[in-house]
């Protein structure tokens, strides 16, 4: 356990100075509120060197103090996403100190800051978002009837290789939802993709090539899907999550 901060210049000539009057080392804890250990100490250095002063500190110095610690973190909540090798060339000119990436390793995380794997959220221009707003301001005030007769679908992109889990970003536990900590990604070639739709009455997965987008087969499934006993048939609007916006087809 490392130690605290040293004992203030008063409490020490306090302390000297009861030790003079012949009062207890305990004693003189109680009453200035110090631990009996931190009494005796200033009281043994006081018989052997004659003085009261603070001895130099001992061990090698910090290479950052709380201020360039600030600026570390600053920089690394500006850029999330860069490498530590990236993160170590610059304080290596900002600061003008010899560093290694193990030291900038080692100041990241006294800077409450951590390497994750980013976060993947498909990408959605400003187009898409307001598209998006537009739709859900035109059904706002459907009632439960109608969206029992919705049938939602999306599709999810699985990886057919291991790998990496992708970048990593520096942030702190509590930031996983921030914005600046997501990897944008679009759908990619040489992957399985997963269709699959549900509604009040059941769900259904289709499993596809990521090369045959929605093509005829696709759209029999749904046509399918939507002309089954538990569907109904009649009556239902078919909602396609692509990222542009949801789109209703009869």
């Amino acid at each position: 356990m490392g130690r605290g901060l040293p004992v203030c210049q008063q409490i020490r000539e306090k302390i000297i100075e009861m030790f003079k009057n012949n009062v207890h080392q305990r004693k003189i804890g109680r009453h200035l509120d110090i631990s009996p250990s931190t009494v005796h100490n200033i009281i043994k250095r006081f018989k052997e060197s004659g003085g009261i002063s603070v001895c130099k500190g001992q061990g090698r110095k910090p290479k950052l103090n709380n201020r360039d610690l600030r600026s570390l973190r600053r920089h690394c909540t500006k850029n999330r996403h860069s490498s530590i090798s990236d993160i170590t060339t610059w304080a290596q000119d900002y600061f003008g100190k010899p560093l290694s990436s193990t030291t900038i390793r080692s100041y990241i995380h006294k800077c409450q800051l951590k390497l994750y794997c980013a976060k993947r959220k498909p990408y959605v221009n400003s187009v898409q978002k307001r598209r998006r707003l537009l739709w859900a301001r035109r059904h706002l005030g459907w009632t439960i009837t109608q969206w029992k007769r919705v049938l939602w679908s999306d599709e999810s992109v699985f990886q057919a290789f291991f790998g990496r889990n992708g970048r990593c970003v520096l942030r702190t536990k509590e930031e996983k939802d921030h914005p600046d900590c997501d990897q944008q990604q679009v759908q990619k070639p040489g992957s399985v993709m997963v269709w699959g739709c549900v509604s009040a009455l059941g769900k259904d997965i289709f499993s596809r090539d990521a090369h045959a987008y929605f093509n005829k087969t696709m759209q029999n499934h749904i046509l399918h899907t939507l002309q089954s006993p538990g569907c109904g048939g009649r009556g239902y609007r078919y909602l396609t999550g692509l990222p542009a916006a949801p789109t209703c087809l009869q």
